[in-house]
C-alpha cells in the first residue's frame, strides 16, 4: 500500500506542477473506476465521460486543496460524484432501464447467473426510485459512501440525508417485493 500511496504522491507532486503526462498517468489510473462512478448517476456513457472530464479538469485546477495523499482517491470521488449530479440535476434525464448497463468492467471474481441475475433486478429496481432516492442508493451501496460525505455531496444535513435513505429502502423493497410477486 506504501508503494501505491508513494506513486499517487509523485503524481500528485508533478501534476500540481503542470506536468501534463503525470496528469494522462493519474487521469488513466483513476478514470475506470470513476466512469462507473458517474455512469451509475447519470446512467448514459456520453454523460458519464462528460462529467469524468469535467471532473478531473476540476480535479488538475485544484489539486492543491489535496493535502493528504491517502485521501486523493475519496477526494477525486467526491469531485466526479458533484460534477455527475450536477450534470443530471442540468439535464433531469432519467436513467434507461437496461439490465445491461455499459459499466467498464473491474477485474472481479466469478459470479453465478442468479446472483448476476438477482444483480440486475436490484439495479433496475433501484432506476424506479425517485433521482434522491436512487442517487442516496446508489452512492451508499455502489460506492460505499457514508452518510456524512453523502450529505456533504448532496448539501444536505445529516438527519435529511438519513431520512432520505430510509425512506429510499423502503420505497427500494416495495418495488422488489412487487417485482417477485409479479415473477
Amino acid at each position: 500500500m506504501e508503494i501505491i500511496q508513494n506513486d499517487i504522491s509523485s503524481l500528485l507532486s508533478a501534476c500540481k506542477k503542470g506536468n501534463q503526462r503525470a496528469q494522462m498517468q493519474l487521469y488513466r489510473q483513476f478514470s475506470g473506476a470513476m466512469y462507473n462512478t458517474a455512469y451509475r448517476i447519470l446512467g448514459n456513457a456520453d454523460d458519464a465521460e462528460d462529467a469524468l472530464q469535467e471532473g478531473f479538469i476540476t480535479a488538475f485546477e485544484k489539486l492543491d486543496e489535496v493535502r493528504e495523499v491517502e485521501k486523493f482517491p475519496g477526494w477525486i470521488k467526491t469531485t466526479i460524484l458533484r460534477k455527475a449530479l450536477t450534470l443530471a440535476e442540468q439535464k433531469k434525464k432519467t436513467i434507461p432501464l437496461h439490465p445491461e448497463t455499459p459499466i467498464r468492467e473491474e477485474k472481479k471474481g466469478d459470479e453465478n447467473e442468479e446472483v448476476n441475475a438477482q444483480k440486475t433486478i436490484l439495479w433496475n429496481s433501484i432506476q424506479q426510485l425517485k433521482s434522491n432516492y436512487k442517487n442516496i442508493l446508489i452512492m451508499m451501496y455502489y460506492e460505499g459512501m457514508d452518510y456524512e460525505e453523502i450529505s456533504e455531496i448532496m448539501g444536505l444535513s445529516y438527519g435529511n440525508c438519513r431520512t432520505l435513505a430510509s425512506r429510499a429502502k423502503e420505497q427500494l423493497k416495495t418495488i422488489v417485493k412487487n417485482k417477485a410477486n409479479v415473477s
